[in-house]
C-alpha cells in the first residue's frame, strides 16, 4: 500500500496543469498539454517520465531561467525533479524550508567579466559574452545547490557539455537572435565565445 498524502499529491498535480503553474520555494512548474506521460510506482513513490513536449521550470535569482523537465518523482516527504542538462534536483513539501538555493554567488563574476572586456573589444561579442557568462552562472548555482562538487566538475566531462547545451538553448530562445544577423551570431559567433566563457568558468570551479 503507498504510504503518499495523497490530497497533497493531487493538489500539486492540479496546480501543475494551471497557467500559473506549482511553485516551490523559488522554482515554479508548469506542464503543457498535451503531454506524453509515463505513471509509475514502486510501492513508495510515483514516477512521471515525460518523452515529448517537456514541461517548463523557471526560477529567479538575478535573472529568470528556464529549463526542461524529463521527469518527476514524488514521495512521502517531497520528490525529486529530474532537469535536462541539470543534475536532479530534489526538494521538500515543507513551506518553512529555505531556498533551494541562495543568493550569493559560486563564482566571482567580477573576475571574468573584467576578462570578457580584455578578450572582446567589441560590443558585440562582449555582450554576447555576458549574457553566456549571466546563464552559464545559473546552471553552476544550481549544479552546487544539488551536490556536485569541485571534484566533480573536474572528473564528470558530461558537465561541460551539459554546461554547453543548457546556455546555448537559453540564447537561442531569445528573439533578438532570430533575424538573419541573429543566425551569424547563433551558428558562427556563439558557439566560439560560449567555449571560452565555459573554460575560464570551469578553470575556477576546479582550482
Amino acid at each position: 500500500m503507498m504510504a503518499l498524502p495523497l490530497k497533497q499529491i493531487k493538489d500539486i498535480l492540479d496546480k501543475i496543469f494551471t497557467d500559473n503553474g506549482y511553485s516551490v520555494k523559488d522554482l515554479n512548474v508548469k506542464f503543457k498539454q498535451p503531454l506524453n506521460i509515463t505513471f509509475g510506482t514502486d510501492g513508495n513513490n510515483i514516477s512521471l517520465i515525460f518523452t515529448k513536449n517537456l514541461p517548463c521550470i523557471s526560477w529567479k535569482r538575478f535573472i529568470t531561467i528556464s529549463a526542461w523537465i524529463e521527469g518527476l518523482v514524488l514521495s512521502n516527504t517531497g520528490g525529486t525533479i529530474k532537469i535536462k542538462y541539470f543534475p536532479d534536483l530534489q526538494f521538500t513539501y515543507s513551506e518553512k524550508n529555505e531556498q533551494l538555493f541562495g543568493k550569493k554567488n559560486i563564482l566571482d563574476l567580477n573576475s571574468i567579466e573584467e576578462e570578457i572586456k580584455a578578450e572582446y573589444p567589441d560590443e558585440e561579442r562582449r555582450k554576447l559574452a555576458n549574457v553566456c557568462l549571466q546563464y552559464a552562472n545559473e546552471w553552476v548555482t544550481m549544479c552546487c545547490a544539488s551536490g556536485v562538487t569541485s571534484d566533480d566538475f573536474r572528473d564528470k566531462k558530461h558537465l561541460r557539455k551539459d554546461c554547453y547545451n543548457f546556455v546555448r538553448d537559453c540564447i537561442k530562445k531569445e528573439e533578438k537572435y532570430g533575424s538573419v544577423v541573429g543566425f551569424i551570431v547563433l551558428f558562427i559567433i556563439l558557439p566560439v565565445v560560449l567555449r571560452w566563457i565555459i573554460e575560464k568558468i570551469f578553470d575556477r570551479l576546479v582550482n
